[in-house]
C-alpha cells in the first residue's frame, strides 16, 4: 500500500512538505494577507483565544517565505488579543507560487464550510462533555436550539429595571453614540452605530429613554446623528467615543461641525469593556435605572444580557458612555461598588430613617475615617464626595471610608480605620495637661484675683 508521504514525494519530488519543519516565530514577524476571504467575528476570535488558553497551541500557522499568512489568521488574531509574548509555531511554504498560495487559502477553509456532522456520534460526544462553559454550545449543537441566549445575569438582568410609560420632565439628558461606519452586506458582519438617550433626575435616578441603532456608511451615520439631535432638541447633550490618533481627531472635528448648534462632547474611551460597563450594571442591579417602553427594548435586553459573549456589544458601550457623560467626575473609576453606594445614598435620601450601613450591619462607610498610603508618584486625589486632598510628605492621606474604598483596588494601601466612637475614646485616653497655678505676687496671680473678686 502506497503511503501518503510516498505519493506526495512522487507528485512533488523536489519540494519538501512545509510540515517537515516547525519553526518558532515572534508574532510581529507574521503579516496578515490583505485579501483574506475568510472572515472572523469578534466572537470567533474569543472562542479561538479560549481554546488556546485551555489546550495551548496545537496547530502551527502556515506562512510564505516573507511571513505573509496563508493559513491561521484567526489563531494569530487570537494570540494578539491574548497578548502572547512567546514565539508562535510556524511552518513555511517555501517555493510556492502566488497562484498556489491563493488556491490553498481557499482550499484550506473549504472542508470546514462543506463539512457535516454525524448526528448520532455528535450527540454522544457532546452528551459526555461536562466541563464548565460548554453548556451553551452543547444546547445549540445537541438540541438544535440556535435561538438560545447566553446565561442572563452575569452583568445585566431585565428584571432589574422597571419598564415605564412616562419619565419625569426635569431630567439632565445626554445622547451617547458608539460609532461604526460599515454597511451590512452578504459578506460581512459589521458593528452597529448605537445611540443611547439617558437622563438623570434630581434624586440620582436614571431613565433610559431611547435607543437608535443602524449599520450604515459614514455619510448615513452622520445624517442619522444630525436628524436624531434635531428630534431630541438642544437641551440634550451629545457625546461619542473618539478613537486615538489623527483619524479619530479628524472624525471628531467633522462631527462636531456637522452638529453645529448642539452641545457636543467627543471623549476618548479608556479601559476594557467590562470595567466601563460595571457602573451601569451596578446602577441597574440596585434598581436605580428605569427604561421607557419602546420597540427597541427587546434588542437592548438581548445584547445587555448576552454581554460579554455576543459578537456585537455596541449597546453596552453606548450605555457605559452615557453614564460617564452624566458623571464626568467618575469617568474612569469603573468600580461596581462605587455606584452601588451612590444608589444606596439615593434611596436613603428618599427614606432618611434608614441609616447607611454595611450589609453586615457594621457602621456605615460614611461614618468611618481611613488612612491610606498613596501609590508612588501620586500627590493628590479627588474623592468621590468631591474633596480634593493632598497626600502628605509621608505618602499618606486620611479620608472617609466611602471615599477610600474605590481607591484600594486601584493601588492605594489601607493603613488604619476608625469609627467616631473610637475617636472619642482615643481623645479621652489622651493624658490631660497638668494645670499649674500662678505664682503668688506675679502678674498672672493679680489677674486671677481680679477675676475672682
Amino acid at each position: 500500500m502506497t503511503s501518503i508521504a510516498s505519493r506526495a514525494a512522487a507528485a512533488s519530488p523536489t519540494r519538501p512538505w512545509p510540515a517537515d519543519r516547525v519553526e518558532q516565530w515572534p508574532i510581529e514577524r507574521l503579516i496578515p494577507y490583505a485579501n483574506n476571504p475568510r472572515l472572523h467575528s469578534a466572537a470567533d476570535i474569543e472562542r479561538i483565544a479560549a481554546s488556546i488558553l485551555k489546550w495551548g497551541w496545537t496547530n502551527p500557522v502556515l506562512v510564505d517565505e516573507h511571513g505573509v499568512l496563508i493559513a491561521g489568521h484567526g489563531r494569530v488574531a487570537a494570540a494578539a488579543k491574548l497578548g502572547l509574548m512567546v514565539p508562535i509555531p510556524v511552518i513555511v511554504a517555501r517555493g510556492w507560487s502566488a497562484e498556489e498560495k491563493q488556491a490553498y487559502r481557499l482550499a484550506d477553509n473549504e472542508p470546514a464550510v462543506r463539512g457535516s456532522w454525524d448526528p448520532n456520534l455528535l450527540r454522544s460526544e457532546l452528551g459526555d462533555l461536562k466541563f464548565s462553559g460548554f453548556d451553551l454550545e452543547r444546547e445549540r449543537l445537541l438540541a438544535g436550539n440556535w435561538k438560545i441566549r447566553p446565561a442572563a445575569g452575569l452583568y445585566f438582568k431585565r428584571e432589574w429595571c422597571a419598564i415605564v410609560d412616562h419619565a419625569p420632565v426635569e431630567l439632565d439628558i445626554v445622547r451617547y453614540w458608539d460609532l461604526a461606519a460599515t454597511e451590512k452586506t452578504e459578506f460581512n458582519d459589521p458593528d452597529w452605530t448605537v445611540g443611547v438617550k439617558l437622563g438623570r433626575d434630581r434624586s440620582g435616578g436614571y431613565w433610559l429613554l431611547d435607543m437608535v441603532r443602524v449599520r450604515a456608511n459614514p455619510g448615513d451615520v452622520e445624517r442619522l446623528l444630525v436628524s436624531t439631535a434635531e428630534q431630541d432638541g438642544k437641551k440634550v447633550r451629545i457625546g461619542f467615543g473618539k478613537d486615538p490618533g489623527q483619524a479619530g481627531k479628524s472624525q471628531a472635528l467633522h462631527l462636531v461641525r456637522a452638529l453645529g448648534g448642539f452641545t457636543v462632547t467627543p471623549a476618548p474611551e479608556s479601559g476594557d469593556k467590562l470595567t466601563r460597563f460595571g457602573p451601569f450594571s451596578s446602577q441597574c442591579c440596585a434598581g436605580n435605572v428605569k427604561i421607557r417602553r419602546g420597540s427597541w427594548n427587546e434588542e437592548l435586553f438581548r445584547v445587555l444580557e448576552g454581554f460579554p459573549d455576543l459578537a456585537h456589544d455596541d449597546e453596552v458601550d453606548a450605555c457605559s458612555g452615557a453614564l460617564e457623560m452624566l458623571n464626568p467626575n467618575m469617568n474612569g473609576y469603573g468600580l461596581y461598588e462605587l455606584y452601588r453606594r451612590e444608589a444606596e445614598r439615593s434611596r436613603n435620601r428618599e427614606n432618611p430613617e434608614r441609616p447607611f450601613h454595611h450589609r453586615d450591619g457594621q457602621p456605615g462607610l460614611d461614618r468611618c475615617r481611613v488612612r491610606l498610603r498613596a501609590p508612588p508618584g501620586v500627590g493628590a486625589v479627588q474623592t468621590f464626595s468631591g474633596q480634593h486632598l493632598t497626600v502628605g510628605r509621608d505618602g499618606t492621606v486620611e479620608m472617609w471610608a466611602a471615599d477610600a474604598q474605590p481607591l484600594i483596588p486601584a493601588g492605594w494601601t489601607k493603613l488604619a480605620e476608625r469609627t467616631p466612637d473610637e475617636d472619642v475614646a482615643a481623645e479621652r485616653s489622651k493624658p490631660q495637661p497638668a494645670q499649674t497655678l500662678p505664682q503668688p505676687g506675679s502678674m498672672e496671680w493679680f489677674e486671677a484675683q481680679k477675676k475672682k473678686g
